[in-house]
């Protein structure tokens, strides 16, 4: 048995012996010779993980750090094939040579062909069924941004961005497809890296690697009641599987008033005043003008206050930026800071950032895999947010004549009241007394868990959370506007804070089977938001010197607090098909419930469904031998909004004077009482957004031309509007459901490669956008007057009207001026010829509340946007040049600089130069005269808001290889760049662009109700900047 037994291992190990020694033989008669080389990129930078593979024998391998791979073949290999993803493939044959240097040049086609459709999900752009707008992080990559809203300007179709402020760190709006929503925001939704609803402060542009904007219902469905302002979805730069490279950046500007308005100097406005004093109060013997030869000779030798020199300054600004990312085959990290420290060109205005990002990519074995993100801002603002109201500093300059001095005594600013003076505050008085300090900090840490179950299968597991705290410090010091006893000065700590959690639990499948491709991605998503706050105010302060930093030595106190919260749950589903990646099919559905609404209007359904033909890989389209890419698309779908408060469907009461009472009569003592505050609603539901859309994609010369053109259509119906109540019943307003806004447009948008060699290249891009927004129905009324007042107007200068778009201005319509031919009719009126004249809308022979109307709207006829990117070697030069036709400004800084009228004693503007006159009635500007009506809200002040702007030239320098590798560097640029260079416009203001709707202060809604009106708005700077590049 033993020797059985032995004779059996020996055997077996002879066995062994010789089935090795027959593969190593094999092998070794196999592997007969050794390929090597380095990939490199057209500027010569290594290429890591480019893909080697052998094609007779489908083996190969990978570039490592340094672009270098090496590779065992057999004899009979005849040629290597090199790839890598936004490369063009390249062939290389194995002849006598061994070793290899390859320059991979860039796949125009492939660079911009992924894009992010949401959750996580990834699409060919040929795949795509729905209208999407596709930034690459390269396409501003050499421009100094400070804020990633500026880098969406010009560059997409059907995408407006406005600046409302062009204070540092100032508010901006972006509307994708025009204005849905009466009541509610119409800011598109922002998704970070998965994280939905994030702040665009907290992204640092340097850290983006794409913007994708989703625009057609087909695309944003998925996002479903949050989706229908449209969704713009930011990714940030992963790490590499590469040695660690450091990236810094460095740029320092310089901002000045891009134009100066004409106003009276000091000896122009005595001259014209005397002129407007002796028209309305000349009596033959006994008048005397308001200003002496004398006093005009001085004024003409000192020259008075240029208000606008001494409000405005040349502002500085610096930015700092640094990252580090590298990784190893299992752990890829991209680490990244950011500071801002940007002066406004308004004193006593400034902006500081702080922004810390790091994304860590691990790879924990073959299935599973983690990415762990995290990012911290922190803002700090002086006089940078709720400015430019007609109540501040730049309001109220064109009130203030050139005459008036700044300081009164020393330490005590000028604030006299004179015949000829401003009612209100000293300009550069108020920019010194009202400071408000804001800070704010956010922490937004998020992971992503991903596990294949099986082939094809991936569940992804996604959480966020996001904590943000506000303070705001504010002082109101009038003791440095009037030293009077009896001032009262205030100081106030406003504290906010918010909190955001999401959870996602994501199942994607993908499947091949022959010509048929399917992807599904079902998701279930849990969200929460709460906020809170307290007030904490002081009038009377004893000491102002202390500030907001003891309010309690004060005459008295006031404080007040809030909470509260809001839940959501919401189950979605998205299907992909393809048939021979022609026949395109997408359907998705999503069913969103949200704890602000009351029984079954809690929850809502939002399905979509989109077809596209890719015609241009039908073998008839492609024996024209025309086009290299040819799709139709067809989209329809719902989105919706909950554009309420957490608690509006619910009564709530209110304490204030008038729910005080006396039971024992008046003067007697008073007991504190509860009013209403607002009736509930508690049948209010989703405002939904109805979309069709009908697209078209051309690609000629091999996709060197690109053609893209669509015409959508959406109904948002429900919306939400504020109904008057019946007297009886309260006359409080109460939220309903009844109206209806129709947008429809059209966008085209056109990209060429014409030149791509080794020395030049260009790059040259174009869109136009035409949207018409139109309020179709408000629930049987005709008109609803805006609720906030403008520019000292007793009335809404803005209104709601069925057939007209939202941003609608309500007045008078002004026609000019009364003629001398005019007597009879003038006197109907009771004016007379040089009097300002206005329609008569009811015909009853007088002007009044009868005669108000439709006067304009700020909705542009179309906007455009076009952009150039030349390179010629190692010099790169860019420009963009964006503008809008059509549209209405309200010029409420033109109206307070005629003057005449409220707080308006006097007035600053030559027009009055072109006056009516006997000698001269070819005019509209008024006469002097006491019985002219000078209306502040009449289409007198409506200015054309078309421009044309010279948005951002930029000219860069690459450092040659031979010289910065010396430094230890493989990449150094240098640049320059100017922003807002110039603009071409008829509008008098600063900008027709900027508005001072939107502000807590001095009037102003957030909604698009209220557009295009400046009263007084932060202007937009012109910038100048030089900035470094080093890599390392």
């Amino acid at each position: 048995m033993k020797k059985n037994k032995k004779q059996v291992i020996t055997r077996s190990c002879l066995l062994l012996f010789f089935v090795l020694q027959t593969v190593f033989m094999a092998s070794a008669q196999e592997v007969k010779r050794e390929v090597s080389g380095k990939v490199i990129d057209e500027t010569g930078m290594p290429l890591i993980g480019a893909n080697i593979l052998v094609k007779e024998r489908n083996i190969g391998t990978i570039t490592d750090f340094d672009g270098f791979f090496k590779l065992s073949i057999t004899k009979d290999a005849k040629e290597l094939q090199i790839s890598m993803l936004g490369y063009k493939t390249q062939n290389v044959l194995l002849v006598d040579k061994l070793e290899f240097e390859i320059v991979l040049k860039e796949d125009i086609n492939q660079l911009s062909e992924i894009v992010l459709i949401g959750y996580g999900g990834a699409k060919k752009k040929e795949d795509l069924t729905g209208a999407v707008g596709t930034i690459s992080g390269k396409d501003f990559k050499d421009q100094p941004v400070t804020r990633v809203e500026h880098t969406l300007s010009g560059r997409t179709a059907g995408v407006q961005v406005k600046s409302n402020s062009g204070a540092p760190g100032g508010n901006l709006s972006i509307r994708i497809r025009g204005s849905n929503s009466i009541k509610g925001n119409n800011q598109p939704l922002v998704v970070v890296d998965g994280v939905i609803g994030a702040n665009f402060q907290l992204v640092n542009p340097n850290d983006i690697e794409s913007i994708q904007i989703l625009k057609d219902a087909s695309s944003t469905a998925i996002y479903g009641s949050r989706g229908a302002n449209g969704v713009v979805i930011i990714a940030t730069k992963s790490g590499k599987n590469k040695k660690p490279s450091i990236s810094f950046n460095t740029f320092h500007s310089m901002s000045f008033l891009p134009k100066k308005i004409d106003y009276l100097n000091a000896a122009e406005f005595a001259e014209l005043y005397n002129s407007y004093d002796r028209d309305l109060n000349f009596i033959p013997g006994v008048y005397a003008a308001p200003f002496s030869a004398a006093d005009i000779a001085i004024y003409e030798q000192e020259g008075g206050t240029d208000w606008q020199d001494e409000l405005f300054r040349q502002a500085f600004s610096s930015n700092y930026q640094i990252s580090v990312a590298g990784g190893a085959d299992k752990v890829k990290y991209y680490l990244s800071g950011e500071y801002l420290n940007q002066e406004g060109i308004v004193i006593n205005s400034d902006f500081k950032r702080y922004n810390l990002r790091s994304k860590v990519d691990v790879e924990l074995n073959d299935k599973m895999d983690l990415t762990l993100n995290m990012g911290w801002s922190k803002l700090k603002g002086v006089n940078n947010e709720d400015v430019g109201h007609q109540l501040g500093a730049i309001g109220r300059l064109p009130q203030w004549s050139p005459i008036e001095p700044i300081w009164d005594v020393e330490g005590v600013l000028y604030n006299n009241t004179p015949q000829y003076g401003a009612v209100s505050g000293n300009p550069v008085g108020l920019q010194y007394a009202n400071i408000s300090h804001n800070e704010t900090s956010i922490f937004q840490p998020s992971a992503k868990f991903s596990y294949e179950i099986i082939e094809g299968l991936k569940a992804n597991l996604f959480g966020s959370y996001e904590n943000t705290n506000t303070t705001v410090y504010n002082l109101e010091n009038n003791h440095i506007l009037d030293p009077s006893p009896d001032v009262v000065s205030r100081a106030s700590i406003n504290n906010i804070g918010r909190e955001r959690g999401q959870v996602n639990f994501i199942l994607d499948y993908s499947k091949e089977i022959g010509e048929h491709k399917l992807q599904a991605t079902g998701i279930y998503e849990s969200g929460s938001y709460i906020e809170k706050g307290n007030f904490n105010g002081a009038n009377g302060l004893n000491d102002v010197t202390l500030g907001w930093n003891n309010l309690a030595l004060s005459e008295s106190q006031t404080s007040s607090s809030y909470y509260y919260d809001e839940y959501y749950n919401s189950l979605a589903l998205r299907v992909n098909y393809s048939f021979l990646e022609r026949y395109l099919v997408t359907a998705t559905v999503r069913r969103d419930g949200v704890s602000k609404f009351q029984g079954n209007n809690r929850y809502s359904t939002f399905p979509s469904f989109a077809l596209a033909w890719n015609l241009g890989k039908e073998e008839f389209i492609q024996n024209f031998d025309v086009f290299s890419n040819l799709k139709l698309r067809a989209s329809w779908g719902e989105s919706g909004s909950h554009a309420i408060g957490s608690y509006a469907t619910l009564p709530y009461f209110i304490q204030n004077g008038e729910s005080n009472y006396h039971p024992n009569g008046s003067g007697t003592q008073t007991y504190v009482g509860l009013g209403v505050g607002a009736p509930g609603n508690e049948n209010l539901k989703w405002e939904t957004t109805a979309q069709y859309d009908l697209g078209i994609e051309i690609g000629l010369f091999n996709n060197k031309l690109n053609f893209e053109a669509d015409y959508y259509n959406k109904d948002t119906n429900d919306l939400l509007v504020d109904v008057t109540l019946a007297d009886y019943i309260g006359g409080e307003s109460i939220l309903k459901n009844i109206g209806t806004i129709n947008n429809q447009g059209f966008e085209f948008s056109v990209n060429s490669k014409p030149i791509i060699n080794d020395f030049f290249s260009w790059d040259v891009s174009a869109n136009i956008s035409v949207n018409r927004n139109t309020v179709v129905d408000l629930g049987g009324d005709e008109l609803v007057l805006a609720s906030t007042l403008y520019a000292d107007s007793t009335t809404p200068i803005t209104a709601i009207k069925v057939d007209e778009p939202l941003g609608s201005f309500y007045g008078y319509n002004f026609l000019g001026v009364w003629k001398s031919n005019e007597v009879t009719e003038a006197a109907t009126f009771g004016n007379k010829p040089g009097d300002a004249k206005y329609e008569d809308v009811n015909g009853d022979g007088q002007i009044d509340s009868e005669d108000l109307k439709i006067i304009g709207n700020a909705q542009p006829d179309f906007t455009f946007g076009f952009s150039n990117t030349l390179n010629f070697g190692d010099v790169n030069f860019s420009f963009i040049i964006t503008g809008q036709k059509g549209g209405k400004i309200f010029n409420g800084v033109y109206q307070k600089s005629i003057g005449l009228f409220g707080q308006n004693r006097a007035f600053t503007s030559p027009e009055w130069y072109n006056r009516w006159r006997v000698n001269h009635e070819d005019t509209d500007v008024p006469a002097f005269s006491s019985t002219s009506q000078n209306f502040p809200n009449s289409n007198r002040w409506l200015q054309d808001a078309s421009y044309l702007r010279v948005q951002n030239i930029t000219l860069s320098y690459d450092f040659k290889k031979e010289f910065i590798s010396k430094l230890n560097l493989s990449e150094f640029q240098f640049y320059i760049n100017a922003e807002n260079i110039f603009t071409w416009t008829n509008y008098t203001g600063y900008s027709p662009d900027i508005s001072s709707a939107g502000r807590s202060t001095g009037g102003g809604s957030t909604t698009d109700v209220d557009q295009n009106i400046d009263t007084g708005a932060y202007p937009v700077p012109r910038t100048f900047t030089i900035g470094l590049k080093a890599k390392f």
